[in-house]
């Protein structure tokens, strides 16, 4: 990859990793935007996907909507 950093690029793997199931992968591609930009706002929605999707941990889906909110103001 050309540019590792570039993070639309990252966001759109993460997608990729999403559809082929490769969950582990997504975390971590996702996670890793977060800790460079954690206002972004798409890497935020794949996480709170995530975290509703295959750990369905309430309290911490409602952590990251509240992040995400904050993000958007």
């Amino acid at each position: 990859m050309c540019h590792p950093n570039f993070q639309p690029a990252v966001i759109e793997k993460t997608k990729i990793y999403i559809y082929n199931g490769q969950w582990e992968y997504a975390i971590e591609t996702i996670t890793g935007v977060l800790v460079s930009d954690r206002g972004n706002v798409e890497a935020l929605r794949i996480y709170t996907f995530f975290l509703m999707a295959r750990e369905n941990d309430e309290e911490l889906v409602l952590e990251k909507f509240d992040e995400m909110i904050n993000a958007l103001r």
